[in-house]
């Protein structure tokens, strides 16, 4: 039966508030495992995706995440933030992945993204956009993903409180343009 050996490492990121400058190390190089290049498998892809596909469930982990955060008395709100747009970036590129069953490797290679919040305005003219896209049949272009799903029917459900969100509608997505000193692919 084959075993699996978890080990400790650099826990001094494991809530990065920035993507890292320079190149780091996967520990153990395991993005060069010959298993690393095979996609995503279907179970993992089955159990993972339609949580990280909610904005639901992406806005309910950050504030379960904020309120064990703000128990610390050294708690800054500013950096918090900066905190969680590095975890909305990796969650939304792993999203992309599993969507596009990418391998792991692949997924590593991807650009580190930066996913904020829109703000309310944004969020309203993005939505009537969405619709009005979807009303019309034009394809999506500019900040908007070819792999978010598109909605039919009638637009004005979609953008009340209750309808589903798209990341789009709820995040504004920021790539990091500062290249890694060194990268190994």
């Amino acid at each position: 039966m084959p075993t699996v050996k978890i080990a400790a490492i650099d826990n001094g990121l494991a809530f990065p508030f920035k993507h890292p400058d320079e190149w780091r190390a996967y520990p153990y190089h395991w993005a060069w495992l010959p298993m690393a290049k095979n996609p995503f498998s279907e179970e993992t892809v089955g159990l993972v995706l339609p949580s990280i596909d909610s904005t639901d469930f992406v806005k309910e982990l950050c504030e379960d995440l904020r309120k064990i955060f703000k128990e610390d008395p050294g708690f800054d709100k500013k950096m918090f933030e900066l905190q969680l747009s590095v975890m909305r970036g990796q969650i939304f590129n792993l999203r992309e992945a599993l969507r596009q069953r990418k391998s792991p490797q692949q997924l590593v290679q991807m650009p580190p993204q930066l996913i904020v919040e829109a703000k309310k305005k944004k969020q309203k003219r993005a939505a009537r956009i969405h619709g009005q896209r979807q009303v019309d049949g034009s394809s999506m272009t500019g900040e908007e993903s070819a792999t978010e799903p598109s909605y039919s029917g009638d637009t004005s459900s979609q953008t009340s409180s209750n309808a589903p969100k798209t990341w789009h509608e709820v995040y504004q997505q920021k790539v990091q343009t500062r290249s890694a000193f060194f990268t190994w692919w």
